[in-house]
């Protein structure tokens, strides 16, 4: 996957160069966002996708449709958005 301030200027862009179709770039990029985590010092934000980060699943799917949001900032200083808990907290 390209840096985030990389030059693509599209997905769709960035999917042909990769011979990848817009399918295969949407379970790349949701594979990967469902494992693992972002880094602050490659990002400027901080934290997981997920409730459990190391189980393969469509959990992250499901949290971009369901999830109630609240604005935070992250530790480099962006706003980043995290999830509210169901019991308001």
């Amino acid at each position: 996957m390209p840096h985030p301030l990389s030059s693509s200027s599209s997905p769709r862009e960035f999917a042909s160069d990769m011979g990848l179709s817009l399918e295969e770039l949407v379970a790349l990029v949701g594979g990967g966002h469902g494992l693992g985590k972002a880094h602050a010092e490659t990002s400027g934000f901080e934290g997981t996708w997920t409730s459990d980060p190391l189980a393969f699943g469509n959990a992250y799917f499901t949290n971009l449709l369901d999830a109630q949001l609240s604005a935070a900032l992250s530790p480099g200083g962006d706003v980043q958005y995290q999830g509210i808990a169901k019991d308001g907290g």
